[in-house]
């Protein structure tokens, strides 16, 4: 009996949350020499480590001659003990960071949040500095514990503004830092996955939707199958639209974008000077 060997993932996307991140999944599901699992967030080296490695590898599977092994989970980013863990699994992993301006991107994650019924109306409550909404956009804090331990170049960040303006360019750079055919043309490149989604007409519902759908997509195989198979023909862009409702989210106050900006700008100068680009305007109010 000729036993199959296992794939260990050679690279991960570990964040950021809301920087365009399922896009980014979306086009690597395409390409014929990236294999990524059906389930887009596997979180292991986050919040579901305690399953152990033979689970986590249970993903793999299915890689059969793909040169690009990995998973997108923005959790990553924020976990303080992701980077070692990352490290003991492959220390020559290459890492993927989505990056956006730190207060639209706090912004998103409030609105997303929001629909899923898990923060409050209290705009000024919920951004709060120590809230994880605020810190998880202090990128240079977060990167910082990856660069103690990887290399420069098994590093790969990506600016959310640059997919907005050549989504193609983008695309090329991560197919080449993967070492993946770089001229591969992506159906989904130009599928706007990153879009604001409406308020829920009934948010109870919609919140016990989520919860199911998670339970399902994370711990049942085929049930992740039927939910793909649905959500390929449209199933949920059909549930949204009919439990949208013309219901303005909360806007955050002038007051409120100075002080997050007074309290990103030493992590973006500290940005600046990793990725050699000056990104201190997404702090100009």
């Amino acid at each position: 009996m000729i036993l199959k060997e296992k794939k260990l993932p050679n690279f991960l996307l570990v964040g950021a949350t809301k920087a365009a991140t399922t896009w980014l999944y979306e086009c690597l599901n395409e390409h014929p020499e990236v294999f990524v699992p059906s389930l887009k967030e596997v979180n292991y080296f986050s919040h579901r480590y305690s399953e152990g490695e033979s689970w986590y590898l249970s993903f793999f599977e299915n890689v059969e001659e793909q040169k690009a092994i990995g998973e997108l989970s923005p959790s990553y980013m924020i976990c303080d003990d992701s980077p070692h863990r990352i490290y003991s699994l492959n220390p020559d992993m290459r890492l993927i960071f989505m990056l956006r301006n730190p207060i639209e991107r706090a912004y998103s994650q409030y609105c997303m949040e929001l629909r899923y019924n898990t923060v409050s109306e209290d705009i000024k409550q919920e951004f709060d500095l120590e809230s994880t909404i605020v810190q998880e956009s202090l990128y240079y804090k977060h990167i910082s514990a990856f660069t103690k331990l990887f290399p420069q170049e098994n590093l790969k960040f990506i600016v959310y503004d640059d997919i907005k303006t050549n989504p193609q360019q983008v695309l090329s750079r991560v197919f080449e830092f993967l070492s993946v055919d770089a001229e591969f043309e992506n159906p989904a490149i130009f599928k706007q996955s990153y879009a604001k989604l409406p308020r829920q007409r009934f948010a109870k519902l919609y919140t016990l939707a989520v919860a199911v759908y998670r339970w399902i997509n994370n711990n049942n195989s085929v049930g992740r199958k039927i939910l793909n198979s649905l959500k390929s023909q449209g199933f949920n862009d059909k549930f949204h639209q009919l439990n949208s409702v013309k219901k303005e989210y909360p806007q955050l106050s002038m007051d409120q974008k100075r002080e997050l900006a007074n309290f990103y700008q030493e992590d973006i100068k500290q940005l600046s000077q990793l990725l050699d680009r000056d990104m201190t305007h997404w702090l100009s109010i």
